[in-house]
This record gives C-alpha cells, sequence and structure tokens, in this order.
C-alpha cells in the first residue's frame, strides 16, 4: 500500500510538472512551427515530461534517451507513452519518418560535437519536416569569465572532495556554442534555419522571484536577448523534395 501511495505521489508531481509546460518559454515556439499530430520525437527525452505534455497536446509523439533507468521510470509513471532507449546518432527509425522533432540541451553532450546527431535527425525528418533544437549559448555574460569561474569550480579537487565526487574525475560535459556558430552546424547539417531564439535567463541570474535584481535582468533581456540568453533554440526546415 505505501508502494501504491508512493507511485500516485510521483505521478501527482510529475503531472504538475508536465502542466507548467505550457507556460515555458519553448512552447510558443514548438506549437506555432510544428504541426499536430505529427507524428514527432523528443530526441534526449530523460524523464519524459515533454513527450507527456506533447500528447496531451494533441501530438502523436515518440521519446528517445539513452538512459535506461530514466526509460523505465517513466514507463513506470505513463506506461502508455512510446518510449524507446537508443542513441541519437544512430536513431532506430526509418527514413522520412517523422514531421517535427524536438531536443532540449542534449546535442550539446557529445565530445565529438552535434553533426552526428543532426545528421540523423535530417535523415529521419520528413521533407519540409522542422526540428526545434536547444543548446547552451555563449552570452555577454558567459563571455565575460563567468564561464571560466564556473569551469575552476567544477575542477578544483577541494570543492570536488567536499560534495563527494572524486577530485580528479572531472572530463568532458558539454559544449557552450556562440550563436554564428550554431547557426553554421545546423546549416552545414542540411536544414534551413529559420529562426534562431536567445532563450533565458538562467534562475542563477535572476535570484529570487520578484527581486530587484530579477526585475532588472528581466528588462536587460527584454530590450537584449542575447546578453543574458542561456540558451538558444534553432528552428530548422528539411529540404523539400523540390529544394534537393
Amino acid at each position: 500500500m505505501e508502494q501504491r501511495w508512493d507511485c500516485e505521489w510521483a505521478i501527482t508531481k510529475r503531472e504538475q510538472c508536465v502542466s507548467r509546460l505550457a507556460w515555458d518559454k519553448n512552447w510558443p515556439w514548438i506549437s506555432a512551427y510544428i504541426r499536430r499530430p505529427g507524428p514527432i520525437l523528443e530526441a534526449g527525452c530523460g524523464l519524459a515530461k515533454w513527450v507527456r505534455f506533447l500528447q496531451n497536446q494533441g501530438y502523436e509523439v515518440w521519446g528517445l534517451d539513452y538512459s535506461s533507468e530514466a526509460i523505465v521510470r517513466s514507463k513506470m509513471l505513463w506506461p502508455d507513452l512510446m518510449l524507446l532507449k537508443g542513441d541519437m546518432r544512430a536513431l532506430p527509425f526509418e527514413d522520412n519518418f517523422f514531421d517535427g522533432i524536438v531536443s532540449f540541451g542534449a546535442i550539446e553532450h557529445d565530445i565529438n560535437g552535434p553533426d552526428a546527431a543532426l545528421r540523423e535527425m535530417y535523415r529521419v525528418l520528413r521533407p519540409n519536416g522542422i526540428l526545434y533544437c536547444t543548446v547552451p549559448c555563449m552570452n555577454y555574460v558567459r563571455r565575460l569569465g563567468l564561464m571560466a569561474l564556473q569551469d575552476w569550480v567544477v575542477r578544483n579537487g577541494i570543492i570536488r572532495k567536499l560534495t563527494g565526487r572524486k577530485p580528479d574525475d572531472v572530463g568532458f560535459f558539454e559544449y557552450v556554442f556562440e550563436p554564428q556558430e550554431y547557426a553554421n552546424i545546423l546549416r552545414s547539417s542540411g536544414f534551413t534555419l529559420l529562426k534562431l531564439v536567445p532563450l533565458g535567463p538562467h534562475s542563477l541570474y535572476l535570484g529570487s522571484k520578484g527581486s530587484f535584481r530579477s526585475k532588472i535582468i528581466g528588462s536587460i533581456h527584454t530590450s537584449w536577448p542575447w546578453v543574458f540568453a542561456h540558451m538558444m533554440a534553432g528552428i530548422c526546415r528539411k529540404h523539400g523534395k523540390d529544394e534537393i
């Protein structure tokens, strides 16, 4: 009985997280560019909250993630979701399968770069299909040196020991892209870039909700969105048959 109520509570909390995606900064762009019903894919779906949300919005949606644990946990909560374990660099779908693909902060974690994953996404999209793909953005704050400070914190042996990590086990985590660099990568993968959207700023910059700092940074972001853009979204189209 205790396990049952734990499961019910987990479902309730997860559904609350899912419902809040209606106000997420990514959703207006996705709903504007990717037509229903699909099919569509979330590449790197994690715990599948976007898969669930998109299903609730009327999409026929698949989720794929490299983590077996993430897929198993998500299927326990939502057994009706179409979820697969797989690698974005070798998608288990035939050519021209999806009308749309979404991916949130995933392709930057390949140490060899995002090209292999993007080529696969291009392959499984139908002609005129849409890709919505977000990556970390090299904004002005990062350029000023906070990224170097962040890297020092991550690599500092004392800090790693205090946080329970091996001092010498740092490894690669992610790439951060300049806007023009990301645009060039998307185009070199075959896509037509429709729009590059600055997203953010990060909650670390904003501080507490409603604070003076939050209001000032929010105002700056409204006027000059690339200053604090923590992420950016590439909205792309696969060439139609008459364009190849």
